[in-house]
């Protein structure tokens, strides 16, 4: 099931800020370099998206169409099932792949962020996977470390809420909610 995301405090973003990477992120994708999952990951020049139902992280390679129209994404990471977002720190060196950090130069260590999420296979077990990805400046990379924890926080609340049917027809709304009456002023 979900948990909540790392336990690392959230920087000072606005409703703007969020937005504004949705927008982008929904509409013409924001570019990165995407670490292939193997031993000696390569670099593929990519762009990742949320998809339309805000339900997935999906990356593409950057020379693929235009968001919207089909092709094979690299991978797709289920924003219900994000566990944690990392940037690269000593602290943490170890949880990130060696192959990856080697991969590194100095001057991009503070823009490799990891994430690691959640997803069920086939016979359903659940399977505990990361992404690495670069961003192109410190400041993407903490716009997108917000989001995507703002972003699974809010898609693991709407995957694990469930309607509450207590079979009452007593003019509750489509909602669930019943109408109250607000006492008259007067």
């Amino acid at each position: 099931g979900c948990k909540p995301v790392d336990e690392s405090p959230f920087r000072v973003c606005s409703l703007t800020q969020v937005s504004t990477f949705l927008e982008e992120a929904m509409t013409m994708g924001r570019p990165c370099t995407f670490f292939g999952p193997d031993d000696k990951p390569q670099r593929i020049a990519a762009k990742y998206v949320i998809d339309a139902g805000m339900e997935h992280l999906v990356f593409h390679r950057a020379e693929s169409e235009p968001v919207g129209t089909p092709s094979e994404p690299l991978l797709r990471v289920p924003l219900a099932g994000i566990q944690s977002v990392s940037v690269l720190t000593e602290e943490v060196q170890q949880e990130f792949p060696a192959c990856v950090v080697e991969s590194v130069v100095d001057k991009e260590r503070q823009r490799l962020l990891m994430v690691r999420y959640q997803e069920s296979s086939g016979d359903g077990d659940t399977m505990t996977l990361m992404a690495c990805l670069l961003e192109e400046t410190e400041l993407d990379r903490d716009d997108v470390l917000d989001a995507l924890r703002m972003l699974s926080t809010t898609a693991c609340m709407f995957a694990t809420a469930k309607p509450q049917d207590d079979g009452k027809e007593d003019g509750a709304g489509a909602d669930g909610i019943d109408a109250v009456d607000e006492p008259d002023e007067n």
